[in-house]
């Protein structure tokens, strides 16, 4: 029997963005007929991942929904899930050639393919596999457009970085590498918006990513657990660990 899945987002008090988790899970629950897949969070709104598995009557798989590995794809949710044996963890989402397609689509929709210059901006962790993963996105990008990608963090500096960028080089085409509306995507539109009024950015996905309907390819692949990862943590608990020389190129 295929085991359930349990979708961990991040959580948010945005009405577009929680739709946007609502809506990736009901595809996975298309694409999954018979299998029980259910939504937690890991901050801002209930149930928690914690809650969930209090609950939980058997094995069962935890699928990060989110784009890159910071403290709580690292820390959080492997120490909720060292506490359960009979749960696994798979890979959280990105980054992945899907993903990149959704983002040359967001460029596009932008009339973003002349600017001079594109940048990634993604939350900012300062979990150094976080940096990893929206380096790794970026590539993956430049790959994609057949141009430099320059990659940016969503901080106070961003405001900043975003004008040198565009005194320096030209137009700015800025790709979102974010999964819903949200905090992130609020704070990024409103540090967009002088250089916007100027003419000398483009803001690709102002609204959600865009991704929920490749997303859910690479959600359904993750079903498996520990696909890409280790097993047990140092202890020998049964807690899935991220193996970077495996995790950065799963493919559908």
């Amino acid at each position: 029997m295929t085991k359930p899945l349990i979708a961990a987002a991040h959580g948010t008090r945005s009405a577009a963005g929680l739709a946007t988790m609502h809506r990736l899970i009901d595809l996975v629950r298309e694409s999954r007929p018979g299998v029980e897949v259910d939504l937690c969070f890991l901050d801002v709104l209930e149930p928690s991942l914690r809650h969930r598995l209090q609950s939980a009557a058997g094995p069962a798989v935890v699928v990060p929904v989110l784009l890159s590995a910071g403290y709580h794809v690292a820390d959080d949710i492997p120490s909720v899930v060292s506490a359960h044996s009979r749960v696994t963890v798979a890979r959280h989402l990105g980054p992945h050639r899907l993903i990149t397609d959704a983002l040359t689509d967001r460029l596009d929709e932008a009339c973003a393919s002349d600017a001079d210059v594109v940048a990634l901006v993604g939350s900012p962790s300062r979990h150094p596999l976080a940096g990893a993963d929206l380096a790794e996105a970026s590539a993956d990008l430049a790959r994609a457009l057949g141009r430099p990608v320059r990659v940016l963090a969503l901080d106070d500096a961003l405001p900043d970085a975003l004008s040198a960028l565009a005194e320096s080089a030209g137009r700015v085409a800025v790709a979102a590498y974010l999964l819903g509306e949200g905090v992130f995507h609020d704070t990024l539109r409103a540090h967009g918006q002088l250089e916007r009024a100027s003419g000398r950015l483009d803001l690709a996905g102002s609204g959600q990513l865009g991704i929920i309907e490749r997303v859910r390819v690479k959600f359904w692949r993750l079903g498996r657990p520990c696909e890409g990862l280790h097993r047990h943590d140092r202890k020998g608990q049964g807690v899935c660990r991220p193996d970077r020389s495996r995790a950065l190129h799963v493919r559908p």
